[in-house]
């Protein structure tokens, strides 16, 4: 009898839709990855052995080849994650799980968020205002852009989504509300 393949030969859609959600929100569970897309333990070891993801202690990740298949596939803007932020970035993927599977499709990560809103002619007026407001003067860093942004029918524009945890002040906070009123629908959620 042969022994089982250990690589992937095929990414099946779910794992694709899987692997999205890890490209827009950095990390999830094992537990998310089977109820949420059917990946169970076997199927797993075998992703991760190809390097598409990697796993310690229940969590899992994007690998270099998963950050490549999806490069190739047309995906830009990947959430930056880090290890130092896991609790953060899993309330993140709850969040993203939470919405419908077309709501997900509309999903923008704060690289994406940021990188249209440096492109946009508001953009320096708004940065400077916000340093001058928020930072005394350009002191300390602008934090003001949100975790990421879903599209609203009902608002007829983009909502804010952003994970606070009791690192964030309220000069945070705040910065990320006038971001969202200038870039975004003036809309935001917690």
């Amino acid at each position: 009898m042969a022994a089982p393949r250990l690589h992937v030969r095929k990414i099946m859609n779910h794992e694709n839709e899987a692997m999205q959600m890890l490209y827009k929100t950095g990390v999830c569970t094992t537990k998310q990855l089977e109820e949420y897309f059917n990946i169970k333990a076997p199927r797993l070891k075998k992703l991760c052995h190809s390097e598409y993801l990697k796993q310690s202690r229940g969590k899992v990740w994007l690998n270099k080849k998963g950050i490549n298949h999806l490069k190739k596939l047309g995906m830009e803007y990947r959430y930056k994650t880090s290890i130092r932020n896991v609790d953060h970035d899993l309330r993140l993927a709850e969040k993203y799980l939470s919405f419908d599977k077309e709501t997900r499709k509309t999903w923008k990560t704060e690289t994406q968020l940021r990188h249209e809103a440096k492109q946009h002619p508001a953009y320096k007026k708004f940065r400077d205002r916000i340093q001058n407001l928020y930072t005394n003067g350009g002191q300390s860093k602008i934090h003001a852009t949100p975790d990421a942004a879903v599209y609203s029918q009902e608002h007829g524009g983009y909502i804010a989504i952003e994970i606070t945890t009791r690192n964030y002040k309220d000069i945070d906070i705040l910065q990320k509300i006038e971001f969202s009123r200038v870039f975004l629908s003036g809309y935001t959620q917690d």
